[in-house]
């Protein structure tokens, strides 16, 4: 088996404009010939998944970019063309994740559908390696503001309106993972976990993982909701490569 990833030609792609805002999402389905690269990856250096210091509720890898080989290369303008985009993308911020933190454990930011980063011009890519038994991704819209997505002028409206939200729901005495719609915020959309399936969207969108099967942690990434994150930011033309 190749040690680095393969592009699948017969991938398919389907986009799809979901809410009010139309968010772009897009669909990935037998993205890569095999998961099986990011599989041994991640079995390999099961002992160096660290803790994430950013709220994500379990661990990380940094995965080291000779495993893409050329497939970035093949896949960055079809992701472009799919996603109607004028800009290049540029991609970075490589991991592994999987999600292990138990519900009592959580931090009340951690209970609620999350952003990325602000504004439009960076994309969240996320491929779910392991089996079918887990949950996908939902996005959601914000009750109390109508939003479904984050920009740097809504949120000094949104962070005072979600933090008295949340203070009022008294999250921390029932620490659990959200992935349906409560009296904060509604779901818009959600893609099924399912291995071999990527999915694109805006990083700035109101979004979360279902965590409807919970793995604790037990050096043993490949037992867990993996997955298999980028970070790709829409740049001009000259300063697109991967470095």
């Amino acid at each position: 088996m190749t040690c680095q990833l393969q592009l699948n030609p017969q991938a398919r792609f389907s986009l799809e404009k979901v809410g009010k805002e139309r968010i772009p999402i897009l669909i990935m389905d037998d993205l890569f010939l095999s998961p099986q690269p990011l599989l041994s990856y991640a079995k390999k250096y099961q002992e160096h998944f660290l803790s994430a210091t950013d709220y994500y509720p379990g661990r990380k890898l940094t995965v080291d970019r000779t495993i893409f080989g050329d497939v970035l290369g093949k896949l960055t303008p079809i992701l472009k063309h799919k996603l109607e985009l004028d800009d290049d993308l540029k991609a970075e911020h490589a991991e592994l994740a999987v999600t292990t933190t138990l519900p009592e454990k959580l931090k009340p930011i951690q209970m609620l559908p999350h952003f990325d980063s602000i504004g439009g011009k960076t994309f969240a890519f996320v491929y779910y390696c392991v089996d079918n038994s887990f949950g996908g991704t939902r996005f959601y819209r914000h009750l109390g503001t109508e939003f479904e997505s984050m920009t740097s002028k809504r949120l000094p409206y949104y962070a005072p309106v979600i933090k008295q939200q949340a203070m009022t729901a008294k999250l921390h005495l029932s620490p659990q993972y959200n992935h349906q719609d409560n009296a904060l915020f509604e779901v818009t959309s959600e893609v099924p976990f399912q291995q071999n399936r990527a999915i694109m969207y805006p990083s700035n969108c109101f979004h979360s993982g279902v965590i409807s099967k919970l793995v604790a942690w037990q050096n043993d990434p490949l037992a867990c909701r993996l997955t298999f994150n980028l970070l790709f930011k829409a740049v001009t033309s000259e300063n697109a490569s991967l470095k």
